[in-house]
């Protein structure tokens, strides 16, 4: 419910590639294409095992960026160093940076350059906790954010 107006709840997605892009919540059409061409690293971290299909989603509605957007979700198809704090999405937001890394090698990315979005409070206070920014982006009232985002500035 971060990038997306519902929530998949883990269950496979029957229906094509473009119906759950319609799905994406509009303000990330243009927030992605316009955090990328600031060159701010993106990726996405979720407890969907849905990876593929989210990739393809990617795909569909950002061709020209997708490949360069990481996908963590509850696969395991990814680890993390030992010694990585395990609560909420910080893992995956850990493995994440790993592979920004391999693929911006020049860049510097930090618990206080990073960002995390994210629908769910507990990620949330998980973040905060690990000293991670992060913002909640309240499902009902997401238009929020923007103002949110303003009062971090």
């Amino acid at each position: 419910m971060t990038l997306l107006n519902f929530h998949t709840g883990g269950r496979p997605w029957n229906n094509s590639i473009s119906e759950m892009g319609n799905r994406i919540r509009p303000m990330f059409l243009y927030l992605i294409p316009a955090a990328h061409a600031a060159g701010i690293q993106i990726a996405v971290v979720t407890f969907s095992p849905q990876v593929k299909t989210i990739s393809r989603v990617l795909e569909h509605l950002f061709p020209d960026i997708a490949g360069q957007i990481p996908i963590r979700g509850h696969d395991r198809s990814w680890s993390v160093e030992t010694g990585t704090c395990m609560d909420g999405k910080q893992p995956h937001m850990a493995s994440a940076v790993e592979e920004l890394y391999t693929i911006a090698p020049h860049i510097e990315i930090t618990r206080k350059t990073t960002l995390l979005v994210d629908d769910d409070r507990n990620n949330i206070r998980h973040a905060f906790r690990n000293k991670v920014r992060a913002i909640w982006l309240d499902p009902s009232h997401p238009h929020r954010f923007f103002d949110d985002l303003k009062e971090m500035v």
